[in-house]
């Protein structure tokens, strides 16, 4: 199965890398992050993963577009649900890049990670991928 793989940064994409991978799924991993702020962080971040990449053979495609103005308008609107617009940006894109580009499904490293509200990420994709 090619799954399109949602990644934040290198180290995030290292157990999830390897366990799809010796699950016999072909990944590709995403890079969309307009939620990391400062700047500074965004390129260390890029570049870590671009690192990574190179060293696993692992494919990428990067978007370097880094819309931040719009994500923190809408973070503030929803201050208090502020995860649910992150998630669902940065799904929303993961998924239009999967179907455009034909991959039969898509994930994120964000489900590895111990401080995500792992249930709302699941919602929210399950809900895009529909």
């Amino acid at each position: 199965m090619r799954l399109l793989v949602h990644v934040c940064c290198g180290p995030c994409a290292i157990f999830p890398v390897k366990y799809l991978r010796e699950n016999e799924f072909k990944i590709t991993g995403y890079f969309y992050n307009p939620n990391i702020h400062p700047y500074k962080e965004f390129k260390q971040r890029l570049t870590t993963l671009k690192t990574y990449a190179a060293q696993t053979a692992l494919p990428l495609i990067i978007n370097n577009s880094y819309p931040l103005e719009e994500f923190l308008l809408k973070a503030i609107a929803a201050v208090k649900s502020r995860c649910s617009v992150c998630y669902e940006l940065r799904l929303r894109e993961t998924a239009i890049v999967a179907k455009t580009q034909e991959f039969e499904g898509f994930t994120t490293s964000l489900l590895v990670s111990p401080y995500q509200k792992h249930e709302l990420i699941q919602e929210t994709g399950e809900r895009i991928a529909k």
